[in-house]
């Protein structure tokens, strides 16, 4: 039987970022610290299952948009909120 941690899912080191920056698919944590930036969500429908999660550093709030599809969930995120978003093959869920 295995004792202590063992490591569950992928692991994906943080990116970080100051400016405006649309998400790809090499990364899947992304934080931000600038003000009134937007991270937009690629096409759900070209990434199914897809996740990424979203971390706001700056006081001032972050913009989450889709470039298609909708998002369920939170479309704004606060000084020091963070978010996961999965794709569903149509829309953003928020998780």
């Amino acid at each position: 039987a295995a004792t202590g941690w063992v490591p569950v899912g992928n692991s994906f080191s943080v990116t970080s970022k100051t400016a405006y920056y649309m998400l790809v698919t090499a990364e899947q944590k992304v934080s931000f610290n600038g003000a009134s930036l937007t991270a937009p969500l690629p096409a759900a429908a070209s990434f199914p299952g897809r996740e990424f999660k979203l971390f706001n550093l700056n006081a001032s709030a972050l913009t989450v948009a889709a470039t298609s599809g909708a998002i369920n969930g939170p479309t704004s995120l606060a000084q020091n909120i963070g978010q996961g978003y999965t794709s569903d093959g149509t829309n953003w869920l928020g998780v």
